[in-house]
């Protein structure tokens, strides 16, 4: 089972225990993976239909099962994440008239990861989470 099927049956028992907030988000994020714009506009026109109507649920919920039904039909190809996006050696950030300095650092970024750089009260820390 590929990474795409797997989180499109993930998304299904959101939507079968009636938490249609979590499977809505979640459906929007296999709507995204598909990079096809006809799944797009159809979840677009979910998201009008949904603001015009916030009490059908039970609808909501059925055309939202019969969009990610289509999108089970597009293939979507896994990524390659081993190899980085962008690269970055040695990076320096300097701050005010003192010049104070963090880094050097050096970074991979893959796709899929998502980093923050916080510097704060003189403290730096490098974050990655792989989706």
């Amino acid at each position: 089972m590929t990474r795409a099927e797997t989180r499109i049956k993930e998304v299904i028992p959101f939507f079968e225990n009636k938490d249609t907030f979590l499977g809505y988000r979640k459906l929007m994020d296999c709507a995204i993976d598909t990079q096809n714009l006809d799944i797009y506009s159809d979840v677009i026109a979910l998201t009008d239909w949904k603001e015009k109507y916030p009490n059908e649920e039970g609808k909501l919920i059925k055309r939202s099962l019969e969009i990610l039904n289509r999108i089970s039909k597009i293939p979507i190809d896994d990524n390659n994440t081993e190899k980085p996006l962008v690269t970055g050696s040695d990076i320096i950030k300097s701050y005010g008239t003192n010049r104070f300095k963090l880094g050097p650092i050096s970074i991979n970024v893959h796709k899929g990861d998502v980093y923050g750089l916080v510097g704060e009260n003189w403290k730096a820390f490098l974050k990655g989470k792989n989706y």
